[in-house]
């Protein structure tokens, strides 16, 4: 193997992304019961990593995908591809125990400036089947069927706090998000008129903010 496709191989933005992934997963691991799993934690999220670095659908597209990428199976470690309904099991279960630890061990090193942060929402349309889905209101929408994504993101654009709700709840009922900033230094948060609102306003004199 020449050189140059040594090179090429460790500049590779996913092997990098998987590198961090080992590196933080030290700090959020989870004592376990029993025997270890066939597929460790940081390999079922690199797995994650992996579909959506290639906007990968489906978790069977995404078993099919790993199973004809060899390099990524190493870069992985996987001596074999997990099945689609085992990445499921697994991501639940992951999703319940790891992911807020790893999210704000990422932000511990991305160190993200909060001395300005901004709140806001958008909508997201849903399927016209989904029954949880209801009716709402957006600025660029209109009327829509769906839920709404509540964020406040940090100067850089980092996402700190946020909230999926269905769209008929109000941007001014979603003040529990301001507890959470508790655990960055924010010294003003900028929002539209949504959020002109008292109680929002006394929530944040709380927390200082």
């Amino acid at each position: 193997m020449s050189l140059a496709h040594n090179l090429h191989k460790h500049q590779h933005p996913l092997l990098q992304l998987f590198q961090q992934i080992d590196s933080m997963m030290l700090h959020v691991h989870q004592p376990r019961r029993g025997r270890p799993p066939k597929f460790s934690d940081a390999q079922i999220v690199k797995c994650m990593i992996y579909q959506v670095f290639y906007r990968i659908k489906s978790l069977r597209e995404l078993e099919w995908r790993l199973r004809y990428d060899s390099h990524a199976r190493t870069w992985i470690g996987l001596s074999e591809v997990p099945d689609h309904s085992t990445l499921s099991r697994r991501v639940t279960t992951i999703e319940k125990s790891s992911y807020e630890l790893l999210f704000h061990e990422i932000l511990h090193r991305l160190n993200p400036q909060t001395c300005i942060t901004y709140w806001d929402s958008t909508p997201l349309r849903a399927s016209r089947f989904d029954q949880e889905a209801q009716k709402g209101k957006g600025t660029r929408l209109g009327w829509y069927v769906g839920y709404k994504l509540h964020a406040i993101v940090s100067e850089d654009l980092l996402p700190l706090v946020w909230r999926v709700t269905p769209a008929n709840i109000h941007d001014s009922q979603t003040g529990s998000m301001l507890g959470e900033l508790t655990l960055f230094s924010v010294f003003r948060l900028l929002g539209d008129g949504a959020y002109d609102v008292r109680r929002l306003f006394e929530r944040a004199a709380e927390y200082n903010i």
